[in-house]
C-alpha cells in the first residue's frame, strides 16, 4: 500500500474528562466535512474510518464533503483517504468533535525499467523514499511494480524530496539500482517533488547479471541447471545447429535459446540476432532438447523443450514465440471518480466437488491512482475480470462489493472474456457497485474450546443460493475474534479450517451456515471438531483365492456429499498398510466413502460397516462418536469393459475427442461417482472404459470438453445435453459391451 507523509488535524477542545473515566466515555460522534486544500472544493467518496482490533470502520463523505461516523472511546486518530490526495487524519481529544479536513493533492513519478541490453524488466518493485533530516537515512514512502513493458507509476506522493530505487524480485542480494543509475541511496538524484506533479522519464537500468523472473507461462525451457557439452571425443565431428526465432509478427532477436542434451544435464545458451538466427557450433550429434525464451512471449516448447535429432550434418530448427495476452482497463466509483488499490482479479469457472466455482486464474494486479490496471501474461482462455475495493486484501471502502466486468455484482451476469494467444483486451472498465452491506463477526474456537484456530477462515456463498462467487477471508484477531466486511444480502457457509496434517489426516474443522441480510451479524461462535477415524481393511473377489492388486494406483477417500459442510480443499487420502489395513482421519462432515482410484483390471465391488451395505451412502463424520472402526472396502477382478470406436459425420477420427460414460439415472451424477468415466480417444478412433458397476449406461463422444477444469464434464447440465445424442449399451458383472459413436459439439 502506497504510504504518504499524514496531514493532521486536531478536532475539540483539549480538556480532560474529568467526571466520567475515558475507557467508561460513550462513542463520540464525528461530524466533518472533506475538502481539496488548494480550491476549497468538497471531496465526494473520500473514506473517513479507523481500525481497532480486527475491526475496522469506514464511512464516505457525500456529494458535499461531509461525514458522520461514531468513534469508540479507545480510538484516538481517525484516517481520511481520497484516491490523488494525501492522507490525512484527524486527532480526537474531547467528547464530540467537528471540523474541516483539508486534503492535498499529491504527485506521481513515472519511468521505466530496462535489463542490460535494453529489455523491458517486469515485476520489478520499485520505490520512492524521503530522506531522514539527518539526510543520512531514507525511508519508503510509495511503491509499483514493473508491468510486461517495464514500465511503472509511483503514486500518493506527498510535497518533498525523495529518491527513486528499482529492486529486483529476484535479486540475489537484495541490492536496488538507484536514479540515474547508482547503487547507494546517498548518491541518488533527490526529486524535488510538488503538489499535483507528474514527474516522467525517471528511467533504470539494471546491473548486466540481471535475469528477469520467468513468468508461469513464460517458461523456463530447460527446468535444471545445465554444465556446459562435455569436450568432443578423438576423431568424434563436430557439427552445428542452426535456426530462426519467430512471432506472429515477425522475427524475434534477443531471444535466449537453449540446447540440451537428453539424459545429461548438459548444455548451452545463445541469444537469436538482429534477424532472429542463432548458432550452435561443435555439436556432436545425438539427441538433444531444444526451445527459445524472451519476456513479453510465451514459448511453444514444452517446460523441458522440443526434442530433435542432430545428425552428421547438423540440424536446423524454427523456434515460435507468441507475444503475451494482456488485459487492460480502469476501475471507478459510482461518480466515475478512479479507485486507486482496488484488487483486480482474473478467475475462471471450475466444476469442483459438485458444484461450480469461481477460482483464482493466478493474474491479479493493483489499481493506480488513475484507477487503471494491467494483467499481462495471460494464457488463452475464458476468464471473469473482478475488482474489489472493500475485502481484507484492500483498502477498505464501504459499501462496495465485488464487482464483475462490467459492473454487476453478480458473476453470473458477467461476460466471458475470450482471450486469444497474443491479444490485448482493452477496455475492460469495471464500475464498482454500492450496495448496503454488512459486516459478519464473531469468534472461532479451535477442538479444545480456545479462540484461536491455526489455518483459514472463509466465507462463501452456499450451495443452495445458487450464486457464482469468490470465496472471501476475515480479518481476525489474537483471541480469536474475527469479521468479514462488506457482505451483500445472501445466504452463506463460513468455514474453519486448520489444514491437512498429513496425506491421511485432515485438520480440525468448523463450519456454520448463516443469512445476511441489511443489519450487521454478530457474536457468531464457529466451533471446530477434531474430525472422526475411519478405520477399515481391504479384501478381495478374485478369480483365484490370493488374487491381490497392486497397492500403487489405489486410493480410498471420504468424498463431501455437501461441499458445504466439508473443506473446500485437503481432502485425505486413506494410508493403506502391508496388511491391507486402512485408516483415515480428521474427517468431517457428510461424506461418501469411495474408491477414487484403483490398479488397472481391479474396481470397487462394495463397502461394507458392521457388515451393513454402505455403498453410495453418505456417513455424518465430525466427532470422536461418529469413528467408525470396522469397515471392509471389497474389490473385485471380475470388472466390466466398454469400447468402442469414434469417427465425425465424416468417417474420419476427430483430434482430442473424449468419450464419456455415465449412468441414466440423475442421482448418481454427483462428484466422484463411480458411475461416471471419461477416456480420450486414441488416435486410430477407439477407446476404453472399465470398472463401473455392471448396469446400464449413455455412451457420448465430444468434440471437446466445457471450460472449468479436468472435472468440467461431470457437471450435471452438461451429462443432461448428451443424453438426447448418447448410445445406450448394458454391461453385466464382468461384461462387455462394445459402440460405435458419431462425434458431437454439445456447445
Amino acid at each position: 500500500m502506497t504510504r504518504v507523509p499524514s496531514a493532521a488535524v486536531v478536532v475539540g477542545a483539549l480538556v480532560a474528562l474529568a467526571a466520567v473515566p475515558y475507557a467508561q466515555a460513550p462513542p463520540r460522534q464525528l461530524e466533518g466535512r472533506v475538502v481539496a486544500n488548494d480550491t476549497g472544493d468538497p471531496i465526494p467518496n473520500a473514506k473517513v474510518g479507523f481500525t481497532t482490533g480486527a475491526a475496522s470502520r469506514a464511512t464516505l463523505t457525500d456529494a458535499g464533503g461531509r461525514f458522520v461516523i461514531a468513534v469508540p472511546p479507545a480510538v484516538s486518530r481517525v484516517t481520511v483517504v481520497k484516491t490523488g490526495y494525501a492522507r490525512g487524519e484527524i486527532l480526537l481529544q474531547s467528547g464530540r468533535a467537528s471540523g474541516e479536513v483539508r486534503l492535498a493533492r499529491t504527485a506521481v513519478i513515472i519511468g521505466r525499467v530496462v535489463d542490460a541490453r535494453g529489455e523491458p524488466a517486469p515485476n520489478v518493485a520499485v520505490r520512492a523514499e524521503a530522506p531522514a533530516p539527518d539526510g543520512k537515512t531514507f525511508s519508503g514512502v510509495a511503491t509499483s511494480l514493473t508491468d510486461d513493458r517495464g514500465e511503472f507509476r509511483l503514486s500518493g506522493l506527498a510535497a518533498g524530496r525523495v529518491v527513486v530505487s528499482a529492486t529486483p524480485i529476484a535479486s540475489r542480494d537484495g541490492s536496488a539500482v538507484y536514479f540515474p543509475g547508482v547503487g547507494a541511496a546517498a548518491d541518488a538524484e533527490l526529486l524535488d517533488v510538488k503538489a499535483g506533479d507528474e514527474i516522467d522519464r525517471i528511467d533504470l537500468s539494471l546491473p548486466g547479471d540481471y535475469e528477469s523472473p520467468p513468468m508461469v507461462n513464460g517458461g523456463v525451457i530447460i527446468g535444471l541447471p545445465l554444465r556446459p557439452f562435455t569436450p568432443l571425443a578423438a576423431g568424434e565431428q563436430p557439427t552445428v545447429v542452426r535456426g530462426r526465432v519467430v512471432s506472429a509478427t515477425g522475427v524475434v532477436a534477443g531471444a535466449t535459446v537453449q540446447l540440451a542434451a537428453q539424459g545429461r544435464r548438459e548444455g548451452a545458451t545463445v541469444l537469436s540476432d538482429r534477424d532472429g538466427t542463432f548458432a550452435f557450433a561443435g555439436i556432436a550429434p545425438g539427441a538433444f532438447l531444444i526451445g527459445a525464451m524472451k519476456t513479453g512471449f510465451a514459448s511453444d516448447a514444452m517446460p523441458n523443450g522440443r526434442p530433435m535429432t542432430v545428425t552428421a550434418t547438423g540440424a536446423n530448427a524454427e523456434l515460435t514465440l507468441t507475444p503475451w495476452s494482456s488485459i487492460t482497463g480502469r476501475v471507478v466509483d459510482e461518480l466515475g471518480d478512479p479507485v486507486q488499490a482496488a484488487s483486480v482479479q482474473l478467475l475462471r469457472l471450475q466444476f469442483q466437488d459438485g458444484r461450480r466455482r469461481l477460482v483464482s486464474a493466478g493474474f491479479s494486479r493493483s489499481t493506480d491512482d488513475r484507477g487503471m490496471f494491467r494483467l499481462f501474461g495471460v494464457p488463452p482462455g475464458q476468464y471473469i475480470v473482478s475488482a474489489s475495493a472493500s475485502d481484507v486484501s484492500t483498502a477498505e471502502l464501504p459499501g462496495y462489493v465485488r464487482t464483475y466486468y462490467p459492473g454487476v455484482a453478480d458473476a453470473a451476469s458477467s461476460p466471458f472474456l475470450t482471450i486469444a494467444a497474443g491479444q490485448l483486451q482493452a477496455s475492460a472498465d469495471i464500475t464498482l457497485v454500492r450496495q448496503t452491506t454488512a459486516r459478519v463477526s464473531g469468534i472461532v474456537r479451535d477442538a479444545q474450546g480456545r479462540p484461536g484456530l491455526t489455518g483459514s477462515l472463509s466465507l462463501f456463498p452456499s450451495q443452495s443460493a445458487s450464486s457464482l462467487a469468490m470465496s472471501v477471508g476475515a480479518r481476525v484477531g489474537d483471541n480469536g475474534a474475527f469479521e468479514f466486511p462488506n457482505v451483500p444480502p445472501g445466504r452463506y457457509v463460513i468455514q474453519a479450517y486448520r489444514g491437512n496434517r498429513n496425506r491421511s489426516t485432515e485438520g480440525e474443522f468448523g463450519v456454520m451456515s448463516v443469512s445476511v441480510g441489511e443489519r450487521d451479524v454478530e457474536g457468531i461462535t464457529i466451533q471446530a471438531t477434531p474430525g472422526s477415524t475411519i478405520v477399515g481393511r481391504l479384501t478381495f473377489r478374485g478369480s483365484t483365492p490370493d488374487a491381490a492388486p497392486p497397492r500403487a494406483g489405489l486410493d480410498i477417500e471420504a468424498v463431501p456429499f455437501d461441499p458445504d459442510l466439508a473443506p473446500l480443499s485437503g481432502r485425505g487420502i486413506a494410508d493403506i498398510r502391508p496388511d491391507w489395513s486402512f485408516v483415515l482421519s480428521g474427517v468431517s462432515g457428510p461424506r461418501r466413502l469411495e474408491v477414487t482410484r484403483t490398479p488397472p483390471g481391479w474396481a470397487l465391488d462394495e463397502i461394507r460397516v458392521r457388515g451393513i451395505d454402505v455403498t453410495d451412502r453418505p456417513l455424518t463424520f465430525g466427532t470422536a462418536a461418529q469413528s467408525i472402526d470396522d469397515v471392509e472396502v471389497v474389490l473385485t477382478d471380475r470388472v466390466t469393459k466398454i469400447t468402442g470406436r469414434v469417427r465425425d459425420r465424416n468417417g474420419r477420427v476427430p483430434d482430442g475427442a473424449t468419450a464419456i460414460v455415465f449412468a441414466p439415472y440423475r442421482d448418481r451424477w454427483y462428484s466422484q461417482s463411480r458411475y461416471m468415466r471419461a477416456a480420450t480417444v486414441a488416435i486410430d478412433g477407439s477407446f476404453s472404459v472399465e470398472g463401473l458397476p455392471p448396469g446400464s449406461y449413455y455412451v457420448a463422444a465430444v468434440a471437446s470438453l466445457p471450460a472449468g477444469g479436468p472435472g468440467s464434464w461431470r457437471d450435471p447440465s452438461f451429462l443432461e445435453s448428451l443424453v438426447a445424442p448418447s448410445t445406450s449399451v448394458a454391461v453385466g458383472d464382468g461384461g462387455q459391451a462394445a459402440v460405435n459413436l458419431t462425434v458431437i459439439d454439445p456447445r
